[in-house]
């Protein structure tokens, strides 16, 4: 029997990624028709957003341990099967109740890819290609999100909000599709090793310190990124820019993180991952303290903080499958997922709190620098222990 080609696999896993992306950023470009044609709130309306990440907390960690047990064919086809499900539920209805709960069964299946593709590809990639893989899989979420920003809004304007919903539910019957026929029915990484030993808490244990200090390191980063991506269109706005100009800027974070491939290419040819995570991570900080304080051109600025965050993402993927084995390495991405979702969580609100004590965005920007600093520091943690762990980081 032959060997699967890892690049079709690839190329599956990244339709998945696609879908989750699409999922996740279909409400944004059509919110406001979503709200006048169904009279909803803005605190409704937020909350079709909030009711797809939050499952991303709880059931991260279980479904990277159940597909270390029973495989990321079956696994990965299930929760593209519950997002395409949740997805038509949301474009089928109005009423309110049912578009929320439509939005939770979409995000349990979404973020369990997110959680799957990961870890799916390692196992076929060897460690010399593992950067450029995660680098290109990591490209789908910005992707995903472009798109789905300029397309989806003219659609919705030209034809209701509806057939964006719908578009996407097609994207996800294609990934579903793709992985039936093209990701290969068998694995020996997943599935098999671990049968019969079936114990959640006894397999966090076995998880090792330094896959925290990535989870650390990737919720850091989040919190901070989430949070400028949220606040920035206002931010530019108070500045006194039109709302389109203010979105464009806060939407080349974005762009930047298109170079993710490149990023992972250097992973494959030099070492030092933990240093990437660390400087791209501290740079990023220092440029959002810039942005504040003005100065220099924002279009600029915006264009050299996407290409900072873009050493970040492809480094923690690449990075875990050198720190556990095969059998473990769902439940790790489960806990870097679960991490990322708490600080997803957790960033706009605080940020957005210290927005309304003060008034002003000084002490929220000053949060957005500390939580990347935060997650530099974790970086810098990881530098200094992994030796003591006796982990091979060589390729």
């Amino acid at each position: 029997m032959s060997k699967p080609n890892r690049w079709r696999i690839l190329a599956v896993l990244f339709v998945a990624q696609l879908t989750f992306a699409f999922t996740f950023q279909s409400i944004p470009p059509i919110l406001g028709a979503i709200m006048s044609d169904l009279g909803l709130s803005h605190g409704q309306a937020g909350a079709l957003m909030s009711m797809y990440a939050i499952p991303g907390i709880l059931i991260s960690i279980p479904a990277g341990l159940l597909a270390d047990y029973y495989g990321y064919r079956r696994v990965g086809l299930l929760s593209l099967f519950v997002t395409v499900l949740g997805t038509l539920s949301v474009a089928v209805t109005s009423i309110f109740p049912l578009l929320a709960g439509g939005r939770m069964i979409a995000g349990i299946g979404g973020m369990t890819v997110a959680v799957l593709v990961p870890p799916a590809l390692s196992q076929w990639f060897p460690a010399r290609e593992t950067g450029i893989a995660m680098g290109i899989i990591n490209m789908g979420m910005p992707l995903g999100t472009i798109l789905s920003f300029n397309i989806f809004s003219q659609l919705g304007q030209s034809w209701g909000w509806r057939l964006p919903i719908l578009l996407t539910v097609a994207v996800g019957v294609v990934a579903f599709i793709a992985m039936l026929i093209g990701y290969p029915r068998s694995t020996a990484a997943a599935g098999e090793a671990a049968v019969g030993e079936f114990s959640f808490l006894a397999a966090i244990g076995q998880v090792k310190g330094p896959v925290w200090l990535v989870a650390g390191v990737w919720s850091a980063y989040n919190a901070g990124v989430l949070s400028y991506l949220t606040f920035a269109p206002d931010y530019y706005m108070s500045l006194g820019m039109t709302s389109s100009y203010a979105g464009f800027l806060a939407s080349l974070f974005m762009v930047g993180a298109l170079l993710s491939p490149m990023v992972g290419y250097l992973i494959d040819k030099t070492e030092g991952m933990e240093m990437m995570m660390m400087g791209g991570n501290m740079v990023v900080m220092i440029l959002l303290l810039i942005i504040f304080h003005g100065g220099w051109d924002p279009l600029i600025l915006g264009l050299l903080l996407g290409m900072a965050g873009s050493f970040v993402p492809a480094p923690v993927y690449a990075i875990i499958p050198r720190l556990v084995g095969p059998e473990r390495r769902g439940l790790a991405f489960g806990i870097v997922s679960s991490c990322m979702n708490i600080g997803a969580a957790l960033g706009p609100f605080l940020v957005g709190r210290y927005r309304d004590l003060t008034g002003s965005y000084y002490y929220s920007f000053l949060l957005m620098a500390a939580f990347l600093f935060l997650a530099a520091f974790f970086a810098l943690r990881l530098q200094i222990t992994k030796k003591r762990f006796g982990e091979d980081f060589k390729k």
